[in-house]
C-alpha cells in the first residue's frame, strides 16, 4: 500500500517535505522509519512517527494502528549536537581516526555523511570547527581524538610507525596490538570487516601475496570497467526493482490466507547487487506457530496451497509462471519488469541466537530449511558493504553470465561471488575497479586453497571441526553450519579454469 510521510526537522533550517512510500501493513514502525532514512539519508537516531496525533511504538505493526492506503503520517526528526557527538565518540572508542577515516566509518554505520548530519543540525562550518567546539573531542595533528577523563587511556606513540594505541594495551605482545589495521576495519566497520578479522585476511593465502592483474588486461583502460558497470546497473534500475518487489509483497500479503507476522525481503535486489537481465529477489513470509521441526513433512504442501492461491491472480500480479518446490515457490515476474522471485514461508524465531540454537539441536541436515530464517542478517552483510565492493560484485555476475558452464553444480551462485568479492577487496584494498576485478579473478583461479570463516555473527569455535577441515572453505557469514563452497554441492574446477584462462571483456 502507498502512504504519505511528512518529514519535520526540529533542529534544522531544512524545510519540511512529504514523500510517498510503499509499505506493507505487516511492517513495523521501525521498518518504515528505516525506509524513510534510506531515502533521505537521515542519521539522527531520535525520530518519532505520528499518526492521528499519536506517537507509534517502534515494535508495533502499521496495521495495528489502522494505517491503510493513502494515509498521512508525520515523522519528526530531532537532530541534536549531543546525539552527533555521541555517534562520533562511539567510532573513536578503539583508536584515533583521520578525518577521512571518521567520515567513512560514520557513513558505513549511519548511512549518511557527517556533512549531511551537520546540515541537519544547521551547523554552517566544517567538521574540524565542530570538533573544536566539543569538550569530549579534539584534533591531534591530522587525527580526531576522543578526550577521556581517565588519563590512562590517552594514546601514546609506539614504534617508528607512529601507531597510537591505548596505554592499557602497552604490555601486550606486538602480535596482539591493533597495529597496521587499515582504515575501515575498526569496531564499527560494516559486516564482514569487524575487528576480529576472518582467518586468512591477516595474510594472503598461497599465490595471493600481491594483487595480480589478469594476463592480457593491461590494454584495457580502467574506465572501461566503470563504463560497463554503468551499462548493467543504475540507481533508476535499482529503484524500479525495489518498487516492483514492494508492490508484490503488498499484493501477496493482502491475498494470503496465512497469519503473517512480518515479511523479510532479500536477494540481489535488496542487497544492492542486482544487474539488468539478472535480477533476483527473495520474499520470506514469517508465520507464527508453524512447526520448527520436520519441515519436509509439512512445508511442501503448505507451499503448494500458497501457490494455488497466487495462481488465481497471475494476471493482476504480472506473474509469468509459478513453480512450487519443496523449500520455496519460484515466481517469474514479467511486468512491470522481469524479476525472478523465490517465495519462502518460515516459522517466527524470537532472535538470531535462538535460530542458531534450534538449528544446532537439529543438525546440519536441517540447514536448507533454515535458509529463509537468516535472510535479514545475510542481506545486511552485503548491503552494508562499501559501494566499491558492490560494483565489483555486479561485474563478477556479468562475467559469470558470459561463460558456458557444464552444469548448475559448476556455476558459482550469487552468494559465492559476493563473499569472494568481499574477502578479496578487504585483503587487497584495490585502487580501482579494474584492479578489484583482477584480484578477485586471481583468487577464484586458486579457489581450492580458500579458507574463510567470518566473525561478525558467530565465532570460529562455533564451526564444527569437520566443517573447518573442508577445502575449499568459504563459510556462510551468518550460518555456522554452512560452507558455501561445499565440494558436495559446488565443483570449483570450471571456475578456476575460466578465471585463469579468460579475459574479462573477451
Amino acid at each position: 500500500m502507498k502512504v504519505q510521510v511528512t518529514l519535520s526537522f526540529k533542529a534544522s533550517s531544512s524545510a519540511s517535505s512529504t514523500i510517498d512510500l510503499i509499505v506493507s501493513p505487516f511492517e513495523t514502525v521501525a521498518s518504515l522509519k528505516k525506509k524513510v532514512a534510506d531515502v533521505h539519508l537521515i542519521p539522527c537516531p531520535d525520530q518519532e512517527l505520528y499518526f492521528d496525533g499519536k506517537v507509534l511504538a517502534n515494535e508495533s505493526k502499521l496495521a495495528k494502528h489502522g494505517v491503510r492506503e493513502g494515509c498521512l503520517l508525520k515523522l519528526a526528526v530531532q537532530a541534536t549536537e549531543k546525539a552527533l557527538v555521541q555517534q562520533l565518540s562511539e567510532l573513536l572508542q578503539t583508536r584515533d581516526l583521520s578525518l577521512d577515516e571518521l567520515g567513512l566509518l560514520y557513513c558505513y554505520k549511519h548511512g549518511a555523511s557527517i556533512g549531511q548530519a551537520l546540515e541537519l543540525l544547521g551547523f554552517q562550518g566544517k567538521l574540524v570547527s565542530f570538533i573544536g567546539a566539543q569538550k569530549t573531542l579534539s584534533m591531534n595533528g591530522d587525527s580526531v581524538t576522543l578526550v577521556r577523563e581517565d588519563s590512562k587511556l590517552k594514546p601514546v606513540v609506539i614504534g617508528c610507525d607512529k601507531k597510537r594505541v591505548p596505554l592499557q594495551e602497552f604490555d601486550k605482545k606486538p602480535s596482539e596490538l591493533a597495529i597496521g589495521t587499515p582504515p575501515g576495519l575498526g569496531v564499527d566497520a560494516p559486516p564482514g570487516l569487524g575487528p576480529a578479522l576472518p582467518p586468512g585476511l591477516g595474510a594472503a593465502p598461497p599465490g595471493l601475496a600481491q594483487p595480480v592483474e589478469s594476463e592480457g588486461n593491461d590494454a584495457v583502460d580502467a574506465q572501461q570497467y566503470v563504463d560497463l558497470h554503468n551499462a548493467i546497473y543504475s540507481r533508476t534500475f535499482s529503484s524500479k526493482m525495489k518498487d516492483s518487489l514492494n508492490d508484490l509483497v503488498v499484493a501477496i500479503s493482502d491475498m494470503s490466507f496465512l497469519d503473517i507476522d512480518h515479511v523479510v525481503t532479500s536477494g540481489s535486489v535488496h542487497k544492492g547487487t542486482a544487474i539488468s537481465d539478472a535480477a533476483n529477489a527473495e520474499i520470506v513470509l514469517c508465520v507464527p506457530e508453524l512447526p520448527g521441526t520436520r519441515h519436509a513433512t509439512w512445508l511442501p504442501s503448505l507451499l503448494q496451497a500458497v501457490a494455488s492461491v497466487l495462481a488465481l491472480q497471475v494476471d493482476d500480479l504480472g506473474i509469468g509462471s509459478i513453480i512450487a518446490g519443496e523449500e520455496s515457490i519460484t515466481l517469474c515476474m514479467e511486468s512491470p519488469c522481469q524479476l525472478v522471485v523465490n517465495l519462502f514461508v518460515s516459522p517466527v524465531c524470537a532472535s538470531y541466537k535462538e535460530t542458531i540454537q534450534v538449528l544446532g539441536a537439529q543438525g546440519p541436515d536441517a540447514s536448507r530449511f533454515y535458509t529463509p530464517a537468516f535472510a535479514k542478517e545475510r542481506t545486511q552483510f552485503i548491503s552494508r558493504q562499501p559501494s566499491s565492493v558492490k560494483q565489483c560484485i555486479r561485474l563478477l555476475k556479468w562475467w559469470r553470465d558470459q561463460q558456458q558452464w557444464s552444469s548448475q553444480k559448476t556455476c558459482p551462485n550469487d552468494d559465492l561471488l559476493e563473499l569472494a568479492a568481499v574477502y578479496s577487496t578487504v585483503q587487497t584494498k584495490p585502487s580501482d575497479l579494474k584492479t578489484a576485478i583482477a584480484n578477485v579473478l586471481s583468487l577464484l583461479s586458486r579457489f581450492n586453497q580458500l579458507r574463510v570463516v567470518w566473525s561478525n555473527y558467530y565465532s570460529k569455535e562455533s564451526v564444527s571441526p569437520e566443517l573447518l577441515r573442508q577445502r575449499p572453505l568459504l563459510m556462510d557469514p551468518v550460518n555456522p553450519y554452512v560452507n558455501v563452497a561445499d565440494p558436495q554441492t559446488f565443483d570449483a574446477s570450471e571456475l578456476m579454469q575460466l578465471a585463469q584462462t579468460t579475459h574479462f571483456f573477451w
